[in-house]
């Protein structure tokens, strides 16, 4: 039977790090929401990802992203980690990550980091970081994996 981890939290907190570090640690199939979706569309690509999700056959599966503790992916019943950090240190990590993309300008991230700054507080709701089994933080750039392993246990 599948087990699977999810990984939410906002833009630049490290969700896609710590959703490696775990891949590599335990071995598992990793899926990214940002796969899937469109920049300018937040959250369209959770149907996709749940679909891929729930025919993988990997013994773990994880999946990350901003929205993956959505309601629609309820069902597979994940061990759920919040990653949250200061504002001032995501908006820091996530302009670093985006910026030197070729495929966009200045100015279409502007227009991205808009688009997401109104929709992550209307997702971001108590309700849903409430659903975490684990919150971290990352700070310092460093995840206790072990710590998280520890807590991932069978039936979760």
């Amino acid at each position: 039977m599948t087990r699977y981890i999810a990984i939410d939290g906002k833009g630049g907190s490290g969700k896609t790090y710590l959703a490696c570090l775990l891949a590599e640690k335990l071995q598992a199939r990793l899926f990214h929401l940002d796969d899937y979706g469109d920049d300018y569309k937040p959250f369209i690509g959770i149907p996709i990802l749940r679909q891929l999700a729930g025919e993988a056959t990997e013994d773990i599966v994880i999946y990350e992203g901003v929205g993956v503790f959505d309601d629609r992916l309820d069902d597979l019943h994940p061990f759920r980690v919040f990653v949250q950090v200061p504002e001032d240190i995501r908006d820091q990590r996530a302009k670093g990550r985006d910026v030197p993309r070729d495929d966009r300008t200045i100015d279409d991230w502007k227009d991205i980091w808009e688009i997401w700054d109104k929709a992550e507080p209307e997702y971001f709701t108590d309700a849903i970081i409430q659903k975490a089994d684990m919150i971290v933080g990352t700070e310092d750039g460093n995840f206790d994996v072990d710590a998280i392993v520890a807590r991932f246990k069978p039936g979760n």
